[in-house]
């Protein structure tokens, strides 16, 4: 059952790259979203005509004196309240809003409060208390997505920026890496054992980010694909092992609950990652911008060393701000020779202008 049900599930999310690249590529950005209201109401009305309707048990009703239902408005606005403050303060860690910590500190105090009040609690604080197994869990999944989302999220604007291929183009190269996932996310949901599998994704994830340090903006596209490909296969067997372990943790009654919380620790591993490649490869937030525009420049001239790590990250930078860049190409040089063409031909014209130190001086006046 299990696997019948996450082969078709991956065997969609594979192509998922190549058809969001063809979209962004063909349609602009805004079609990556605006496609999901079309797919979202042809599956409400799917689950309207095909799904049972829920069985009544009128004759059996709650017992004497229990609690009349399971539902916990409070507890889920709450929720949902510090996961938002959360959301906010991660995804944008490089100007961090120390207030949203604060708030969602609060608003944590007031949930857990409520829900230890409450019969039926929205979220069961002692159940989590009580299943150290289970919480290790959440924090294994929610860390390797972190991983496995910085991955997804750096390495295809990587490919589009360092190596210049375009958004449809980038979606192809990691067309691999979803088809691994999908193939051994159906090999793991067939597998008996839970710890074997999830070793095996651990151990992928430090060998496949060894492997993405050593990839340059000069690599083969070979080399692309293997990468992609040894990244997928953590994908995979990360989602099934773990969700294994949540549906043997969990305690009877409760398994629809707390494989709502697995999907909660994985998207805020995915929130997570966001945030970091934003702070990690955006412009780092200095005086230098602040001081450029009360000057009045919008024009930067760049040179130096070495092209492929300080002149373009500093270009980019300069190109996100919304400046005027120019490129000396021969007032600047690398250590490698091919990181120092790739960046020239591929990267830079993406940029902005590119000429010689005479011919920028010349128009320079």
């Amino acid at each position: 059952m299990g696997s019948a049900a996450v082969g078709p599930a991956l065997g969609s999310a594979a192509v998922g790259p190549a058809l969001g690249g063809l979209l962004a590529a063909t349609a602009g950005w805004r079609a990556v979203f605006a496609v999901n209201i079309p797919l979202a109401l042809l599956a409400l009305f799917g689950a309207l005509a095909w799904l049972p309707a829920d069985r009544k048990d009128r004759e059996s009703g709650p017992a004497k004196g229990a609690p009349a239902g399971g539902l916990d408005p409070l507890g889920m606005v709450l929720f949902a309240a510090v996961l938002t403050c959360a959301m906010f303060f991660l995804l944008d860690l490089a100007h961090p809003q120390w207030p949203l910590p604060a708030a969602a500190a609060g608003l944590t105090g007031v949930l857990v409060r409520w829900q230890l009040r409450r019969p039926e609690p929205f979220l069961d604080l002692r159940m989590l208390a009580r299943n150290g197994p289970l919480v290790r869990t959440y924090l294994r999944h929610g860390l390797a997505y972190l991983v496995i989302y910085c991955v997804l999220y750096g390495f295809s604007q990587w490919l589009e920026e360092g190596h210049g291929f375009s958004s449809f183009q980038a979606g192809l190269i990691m067309l691999p890496m979803s088809a691994a996932a999908a193939c051994c996310s159906l090999a793991g949901a067939r597998t008996k054992g839970i710890r074997a599998p999830l070793t095996v994704a651990a151990g992928c994830l430090a060998v496949g980010s060894a492997v993405f340090l050593l990839l340059q903006g000069s690599s083969p596209l070979f080399a692309l694909l293997c990468a992609g490909v040894l990244f997928g296969i953590p994908q995979g067997l990360t989602s099934t092992g773990n969700q294994a372990a949540v549906y043997a943790q969990a305690p009877d009654g409760g398994v629809g609950a707390a494989a709502g919380l697995q999907r909660t620790a994985q998207y805020l591993g995915a929130i997570t990652a966001a945030g970091l490649i934003g702070l990690l490869y955006g412009a780092h937030g200095t005086d230098l911008d602040r001081e450029l525009r009360e000057r009045g420049v919008t024009q930067i001239v760049l040179g130096g060393i070495a092209t492929s790590i300080g002149v373009e990250s500093t270009a980019r930078a300069a190109y996100e701000h919304g400046y005027h860049v120019t490129l000396a190409t021969d007032a600047m040089t690398d250590l490698d020779a091919d990181a120092h063409r790739n960046s020239v031909q591929r990267v830079f014209p993406r940029l902005g202008e590119t000429g010689t130190a005479d011919a920028i001086r010349t128009l320079l006046g």
